[in-house]
């Protein structure tokens, strides 16, 4: 249960983002998703309330996912690896659907390198992890 604790805790997180992003931001994404409200000021607050609302609450549930996820792992690598890269995949395909943000070569060269990261660091502790399970039988 731990990747999937762990990536429904990223994806909360980009959720948690964009709905702060709605609820701060210059109107110019709300006029998309609701036309009715750049012409109406009590209407524009409460969609601000609600998006507010949406991100505390995506982010209570991405940090109850978390803690859950990193209970159940032997170790706190494992579920942050996975909530970054499902946070920054998310938060790529978010930014494009809601505020048709591009994803340019930057954005790409740079999700790469996280990913490589993430693999090199997983990889180095699972190495380490076999390396240190070899050791304790030695010494059995």
């Amino acid at each position: 249960m731990v990747p999937e604790y762990a990536a429904m805790s990223g994806f909360c997180a980009a959720v948690a983002a964009a709905a702060a992003k709605l609820a701060t931001g210059d109107g110019h994404q709300m006029v998309q998703l609701s036309p009715e409200a750049a012409h109406s000021e009590t209407l524009t607050v409460w969609v601000r309330g609600a998006f507010f609302a949406l991100h505390l609450a995506a982010n209570i549930a991405m940090w109850l996912l978390f803690t859950r996820a990193l209970a159940a792992a032997p170790s706190s690598l494992e579920p942050t690896a996975i909530n970054t890269a499902v946070n920054i995949g998310s938060s790529g395909v978010l930014g494009k659907v809601l505020f048709g943000e591009l994803l340019g070569l930057g954005w790409w060269v740079g999700a790469a390198l996280i990913a490589a990261g993430i693999v090199l660091v997983n990889h180095d502790a699972a190495r380490n992890a076999a390396a240190k399970d070899v050791q304790h039988v030695k010494t059995e």
